[in-house]
């Protein structure tokens, strides 16, 4: 886990693709599926409280907001982790959310999500 109370500025735009899934505990769930490409925004990343804002475009479902999300980090390594709201339709739910990875220059290295719906 990238730890610590020095994350980079992980304030931007982003563009994931490629993204598989690593393991599931949903009977079903393959490993090595493929996902929709998403897109997500993190914003007012305060270094007082370790708040952050993130949004995104099928980073979870089709809109995704947070409801509580807080950065750690040290170095270019960083973890944003909390509550997120995704809404497809009329329909939402409450996800539990990891994001980690390494910020290099306007990019993410080693991006990893974990959710679990809560």
């Amino acid at each position: 886990m990238n730890q610590g109370t020095t994350p980079p500025n992980t304030e931007g735009g982003y563009f994931a693709n490629s993204l598989r899934l690593k393991a599931s505990n949903i009977s079903g769930d393959k490993e090595d599926n493929t996902f929709r490409d998403s897109k997500f925004k993190i914003f007012k990343q305060s270094k007082n409280d370790f708040g952050v804002n993130l949004i995104g475009e099928y980073f979870v479902g089709k809109n995704d907001t947070n409801i509580v999300t807080a950065i750690s980090g040290l170095g270019t390594n960083f973890i944003i982790y909390g509550k997120v709201k995704s809404t497809v339709s009329s329909g939402s739910a409450i996800f539990a959310v990891i994001v980690s990875g390494t910020k290099e220059c306007n990019n993410i290295k080693n991006y990893t999500v974990g959710i679990i719906n809560i």
